[in-house]
């Protein structure tokens, strides 16, 4: 005989969610709907687990005019800025907390993108101070700035250097006067011998050297879109034929992503990227080059502020991210405190 039920109680096809009857077939409809619309709802990582979390942003220091930070000294005290006051722009020194700002060149031209040697004693940048149309390289001594020393021969156009991890080697981007127009050089620094490592005329260079110098990241647009790629290196033999090396596609999406910045123990490259509709700091594993095949690495978000963020560089003992922004309507630099989230 079977059990009647209550007057007014629902049917057991049905179940009591609130003050509403709903019959039990409609569950598993109302739970898949809502798993597409959380699928669908902005998620601030696509990967599994993020690799880091930003524990602090802040702005070292607020200061006149538009400045870029470039690099950090070697022991981690210092930045080195290109700094724009009154439409020159000059090479600065900074403490990473705001102070002793120092104006190491001077003059109404451009001197830029400065970059400090791994023994912290010098900088490379890039100078017109000899000829507006050919930019040279340049080493400066920060202690006696006054006697800067020209290292290329203007020649051409001279772009980008960065330091070699050991100190041994200049790698730069480098426009001749007539064809090829565009090469990836590295200069041996001891007696200036060039190493023509690319003539490639869809090279857009932004080199980061690896930590154990065996290998370049830099920006291309050889897909057809501005990406990172990296270059595996030959040993240096001076010389003007290109030397047979490898290459691989770091990034792809459809924005541009540039300015590599390797971390010190060479398992990540933070860069900079448009394709969250702005330009903002990302970070991406660097793969495994000796793997025959891998999975394609999943970046990072690390900044999510409306203004751009652009020009990471890693500090020294990879706690932080030096960068700049126009958070505050001119270009500053900015910090960024890293915290590991898995090894």
């Amino acid at each position: 005989m079977s059990r009647s039920r209550k007057a007014g109680s629902p049917p057991r096809a049905f179940r009591l969610f609130g003050p509403f009857f709903i019959p039990r077939f409609f569950i598993p409809l109302i739970v898949c709907a809502a798993v597409i619309g959380c699928l669908h709802l902005p998620r601030p990582w696509q990967g599994s687990t993020p690799w880091f979390t930003v524990t602090g942003e802040h702005a070292i220091a607020a200061l006149d005019g538009d400045q870029y930070v470039t690099s950090w000294s070697p022991d981690g005290t210092q930045l080195a800025l290109m700094r724009n006051l009154d439409g020159a722009w000059n090479v600065w020194t900074m403490r990473i907390d705001g102070t002793h700002l120092q104006q190491l060149t001077h003059g109404s031209l451009r001197d830029d993108a400065a970059a400090w040697s791994p023994d912290g004693r010098r900088l490379v940048f890039t100078s017109d101070r000899i000829n507006r149309l050919w930019p040279d390289l340049w080493l400066i001594d920060p202690e006696q700035p006054e006697a800067p020393e020209r290292l290329t021969p203007g020649n051409g156009k001279h772009f980008f250097p960065a330091w070699s991890p050991d100190g041994a080697h200049i790698a730069f981007e480098f426009l001749p006067t007539g064809p090829p127009f565009k090469e990836l050089r590295i200069l041996r620094v001891a007696d200036r011998a060039v190493q023509v490592l690319s003539t490639d005329e869809i090279l857009r260079s932004q080199l980061a050297w690896r930590p154990d110098g065996k290998a370049l990241a830099f920006l291309s647009n050889r897909t057809g879109n501005p990406e990172i790629w990296i270059a595996e290196l030959p040993p240096f033999t001076p010389g003007l034929t290109p030397p047979p090396f490898a290459l691989h596609q770091l990034t792809h999406d459809a924005g541009v992503d540039r300015d590599p910045s390797w971390s010190p123990d060479g398992r990540f490259i933070a860069f900079t990227s448009d394709r969250s509709g702005n330009e903002d700091i990302w970070v991406v594993e660097a793969p495994d080059l000796s793997a025959a095949s891998a999975p394609r690495p999943e970046p990072q978000q690390l900044t999510r502020h409306p203004a751009n963020d652009h020009y990471p560089r890693w500090s020294p003992d990879g706690r932080r991210l030096a960068f700049t922004s126009n958070r505050s309507g001119r270009e500053e630099p900015w910090l960024m405190t890293l915290s590991p989230t898995r090894r």
